[in-house]
């Protein structure tokens, strides 16, 4: 045998260990079992990150104390009375305030939860194939669980705030958020990550969203600056009639970073819009991989993927695209671009489009290329130093996906943080 896997088998046993640990005397033990089996199914240790995650020797913290009075500074202005903590992974009720949406909304403990979403799958089958998610369930003890029941008056956004802090390093923090989206309900949702200190820290999340006809649903993720630690990012999302649900994601600086999504379009006139950005620099490594299957007549995707490298930095994207037999007059698109500011960065870019019917639409471009010279000549010639232009160039590269950010606070935010984001400028 090798010695990779001899590694890659000792950190398996040293995962399933955690896991008996965790199921101990828990009621959905048979549950969490079958998951983390799936999990040993789905091969793991064949995907680009294991060997990397193999290389600590993880554990797994109970809750953490953390005041209201820390967390408060990093709510957004418009979330002041409607947003959600989790502390090291684990839901904080204690230092969440839902005051503006405690009539639109029902917290449902874990059995709830997963009794709503066994009902869903039974009306509308679906396949997963994320080994992460699974882990993530094997590992579950609380999240959080949500029915949206109605659209409020007072607020239309939520906040779910991620608090990790110095206690964090060498560990394995396995949120779960599950939101049931009601009939023509409305909802903004912000994710947003503050990192004390994220040393060989495994962070490994997954967000399920059900949306039922005619619900309307944004969702913003925003990280930044991300060191030392491995951020696993897992999204699915199921759509049934009329129901929209637009991601923005922005990713600036995060040293290892997997984001994977699943996306189910089940039912027509569903509709997805994904508009990501990636900045790398240093020796960040990214990966990002969506699968989108349209199912039912008339039904939308449009991907867009935007990425500005520097240093010797790596990123790789996946786009999938299955447009199924009954998906006629359907529409889905993919288009990435790499903007590269520095020879030792790379990036692989592969699309993939299974297409089962005619009368559809499906389209996909990508390219790759530096600063434009002209351009940046042009700003030189009108008294813009180098540095400055580049950076300048840089912001209206990303202006595609930033102007999809509906918060104005949070926009100008981004904006200004990568304006003043060091880059080397190639001659």
């Amino acid at each position: 045998m090798k010695k990779s896997d001899l590694k890659a088998k000792d950190f398996l046993l040293h995962l399933l260990s955690l896991v008996q640990e965790r199921v101990n005397g828990d009621k959905f033990a048979h549950l969490k079992t079958a998951a983390w089996e799936s999990f040993l199914t789905l091969s793991p240790e064949n995907d680009s990150f294991f060997d990397k995650l193999s290389n600590v020797e993880y554990q797994v913290l109970e809750k953490m104390d953390c005041s209201k009075e820390e967390i408060l500074s990093y709510v957004s202005l418009e979330c002041k009375k409607s947003f959600f903590v989790f502390v090291n992974g684990h839901l904080n009720l204690e230092i969440s305030n839902i005051e503006d949406i405690k009539d639109q909304i029902e917290i449902l403990d874990f059995e709830k939860g997963l009794r709503l979403s066994t009902l869903f799958f039974k009306k509308n089958p679906c396949v997963n194939t994320n080994s992460f998610a699974q882990l993530n369930l094997a590992f579950q003890k609380d999240g959080l669980y949500l029915k949206i029941l109605k659209n409020s008056k007072k607020t239309s956004k939520v906040q779910i705030l991620h608090f990790l802090n110095q206690d964090s390093a060498k560990t394995i923090i396995s949120p779960k958020i599950q939101i049931f989206f009601n009939k023509k309900t409305k909802l903004s949702l912000l994710f947003s990550t503050n990192v004390k200190k994220m040393e060989n820290l495994w962070f490994n999340q997954v967000v399920d969203l059900f949306l039922e006809d005619g619900a309307k649903v944004s969702l913003l993720q925003n990280l930044s600056d991300v060191k030392d630690g491995f951020f696993f990012d897992n999204l699915r999302a199921y759509l049934n009639k009329d129901s929209f649900l637009k991601i923005v994601s922005i990713a600036n600086n995060v040293d290892v970073l997997r984001k994977e999504r699943k996306i189910d379009l089940l039912k027509e006139n569903s509709a997805v819009e994904i508009y990501d950005l990636f900045v790398t620099k240093d020796k960040n490594n990214n990966f990002s991989k969506n699968i989108i299957e349209h199912s039912a007549k008339k039904s939308l995707s449009k991907q867009l993927t935007k990425t500005v490298l520097n240093d010797s930095s790596k990123f790789s994207l996946e786009c999938e695209a299955v447009i199924k037999p009954l998906a006629i007059q359907s529409n889905s698109s993919q288009l990435a671009k790499n903007l590269f500011l520095s020879k030792e960065a790379s990036a692989i870019s592969k699309p993939h489009m299974k297409v089962f019917v005619d009368d559809v639409s499906a389209t996909h471009g990508f390219s790759s290329g530096d600063v434009n010279q002209d351009e940046l000549f042009y700003l030189m010639t009108r008294g813009v130093d180098r540095e400055t232009a580049q950076k300048l160039l840089i912001v209206g590269f990303c202006k595609e996906i930033l102007d999809n950010i509906d918060d104005f606070w949070i926009k100008k935010e981004i904006e200004g943080s990568m304006q003043k984001q060091q880059v080397k400028c190639q001659n």
